[in-house]
């Protein structure tokens, strides 16, 4: 499935420098082509193994367009003819990361695949209860939002000096854990690229 994103359109004009590609298979007798020359360049600094492109109206991202025996390294490109229309692009380099945008094909062009589209993936945060007594509940929720969710333990506890890790985007959040005596420790917490760890303190009791 694809991923859901704000996508913001890009619209590059078609340049004079434009290469012309024959498209393959038989060419319909009826009509000429409308597909135009589009080419991505990989300007990522890294090396890109796969690359997806699909219309935004489909559901799916389907086959990989470098035919799975070839990559695209940094600042190579890849060039194919598209018709005039919105496409949904994916690319993912060795490691897994994945850089998603949307293009608007209009008579061909250019588009780079920067660093900028490169997708947030969950972080690791690890927390450690250092309350000197158990948790029992453990809200996190993004500080935009207006209710604390689910609690994020479940089943589980926290032991005083005990820790639990979660996934979580980049951001910002409000945290607050809750002893069996129900007192709550609450503090903001911003997550970065490198996830991290974050303690429960005695200081963060209400």
């Amino acid at each position: 499935m694809k991923k859901e994103k704000k996508w913001q359109p890009r619209i590059i004009a078609a340049t004079a420098l434009a290469v012309f590609i024959a498209l393959a298979g038989v060419a319909c007798a009826s009509a000429p082509s409308k597909q135009s020359t589009v080419t991505f360049k990989n300007a990522t600094g890294v090396t890109i193994q796969l690359l997806y492109i699909s219309e935004t109206s489909n559901d799916s991202w389907g086959d990989d367009w470098l035919g799975g025996n070839m990559t695209l390294k940094n600042g190579g490109t890849y060039t194919t003819r598209l018709s005039p229309g919105e496409y949904d692009v994916k690319a993912e380099d060795p490691d897994g990361n994945t850089y998603t945008f949307r293009i608007e094909v209009t008579n061909g062009g250019e588009y780079s695949i920067d660093p900028g589209d490169k997708d947030d993936p969950e972080k690791s945060v690890t927390f450690s209860n250092a309350t000197g007594v158990t948790i029992h509940y453990l809200y996190i929720s993004k500080t935009s939002d207006d209710s604390w969710g689910q609690d994020r333990l479940g089943e589980n506890m926290m032991l005083n000096g005990g820790t639990y890790t979660i996934s979580l985007l980049p951001g910002e959040y409000d945290v607050k854990a809750v002893d069996p005596a129900g007192n709550t420790y609450t503090f903001k917490l911003t997550v970065t690229s490198d996830g991290g760890s974050v303690s429960i303190d005695p200081s963060d009791k209400d």
